[in-house]
C-alpha cells in the first residue's frame, strides 16, 4: 500500500516558511502559558495533600488539633497514624503550632532531614540543598539525614544539609524578623537584601532579577509582602537601588549609578 500511494510533492518553500513560523509560534505560546501557571501554581505541589499558590497564605487545623500555617507556594503531605505525626515538607516554608500527644512524635520532614518537636511551636523552610529550622516556642530536635543531630532551644536556628548542620544563630528579633510572613509582612533586622528578594518571590506572579551588588546591600525595617511592588518602591526609598520594570512580568532591581 505505501508502495502504490502517491508521493506528496514538497511544500512550496514560503509555505514551509509559513508552516515553521507557525509551529514557533505556538511552541512560544505553550512555553509561555506554562510559565505563567508555573507561577500561580508550583508544579511539584500538585499532587501534594495541602498546597498554597504564589501570593496564598493558609491556616490549618489538623486532625490532631494541631495547627498549621503555609507560606505562599508551599506543598505539604501528611501521615498520621498510631505511631507518629509527620508532614513530609516538599517545598515552602511553613509554621507548626504542635498539640501535646506524649504518644505520638511529631515529625517534619525535608530532602535533608527531619526536624522534631520537643516543644510546641517553630518553623521549617525548604530552601535549595538546605532546610532552615527556627524555634519560636520550647525546643527542636534536628537530625540530618547523614546522622548529625542538634537541639535548638527557643529562639535559636539553623541551616542543615544532608550531611551536616550549620551553626546555631541565636538572635531574638532575626527569629522574629523569620517569622514575620505570618502577619503579612516582610522584617529586616540587618539582613542581605538578597534575602528579603527570596522571600517575596513567592508572593510575585511574576519575575525579580537582582543584580549580585544589589543583592548584598544590608537592611532594616518592614515592607508589606501582600504587595511586592509596593514593597520594592519602599527599598528603593532606603536602598540605593532602582527597580526597573519590564512589562508587567519581570522587574529588574540593580544599584543605582
Amino acid at each position: 500500500a505505501a508502495q502504490a500511494a502517491p508521493a506528496r510533492p514538497p511544500l512550496p518553500g514560503g509555505t514551509r516558511r509559513r508552516v515553521l513560523r507557525a509551529g514557533l509560534a505556538w511552541t512560544g505560546v505553550a512555553v509561555a502559558a506554562g510559565l505563567v501557571a508555573q507561577r500561580q501554581w508550583p508544579a511539584a505541589g500538585l499532587l501534594a495533600d495541602l498546597r498554597t499558590g504564589t501570593g496564598q497564605r493558609r491556616d490549618v487545623l489538623l486532625a490532631d488539633g494541631s495547627r498549621l500555617v503555609m507560606n505562599a507556594r508551599t506543598a505539604v503531605d501528611l501521615r498520621f497514624d498510631g505511631a507518629i505525626r509527620q508532614l513530609h515538607l516538599r517545598e515552602g516554608e511553613l509554621i507548626v503550632q504542635v498539640a501535646a500527644d506524649p504518644l505520638r512524635p511529631f515529625v517534619v520532614r525535608t530532602a535533608e532531614g527531619r526536624v522534631q518537636a520537643l516543644g510546641t511551636r517553630f518553623l521549617v523552610r525548604q530552601n535549595a540543598g538546605e532546610t532552615l529550622a527556627l524555634v519560636l516556642q520550647h525546643s527542636v530536635q534536628l537530625r540530618a539525614a547523614g546522622g548529625a543531630e542538634r537541639t535548638l532551644r527557643e529562639g535559636e536556628a539553623a541551616r542543615f544539609s544532608q550531611a551536616r548542620i550549620g551553626d546555631v544563630e541565636a538572635d531574638a528579633a532575626a527569629a522574629a524578623s523569620l517569622a514575620s510572613w505570618e502577619r503579612g509582612m516582610l522584617s529586616a533586622h540587618d539582613r542581605p537584601l538578597a534575602e528579603l528578594i527570596e522571600a517575596l518571590r513567592p508572593y510575585r506572579r511574576g519575575f525579580i532579577r537582582l543584580s549580585p551588588e544589589a543583592g548584598q546591600l544590608r537592611v532594616l525595617g518592614a515592607f508589606p509582602l501582600d504587595d511586592t511592588d509596593r514593597a520594592l518602591d519602599s527599598l528603593a526609598q532606603t536602598l540605593p537601588i532602582r527597580p526597573t520594570r519590564r512589562g508587567a512580568w519581570l522587574v529588574s532591581t540593580d544599584v543605582r549609578q
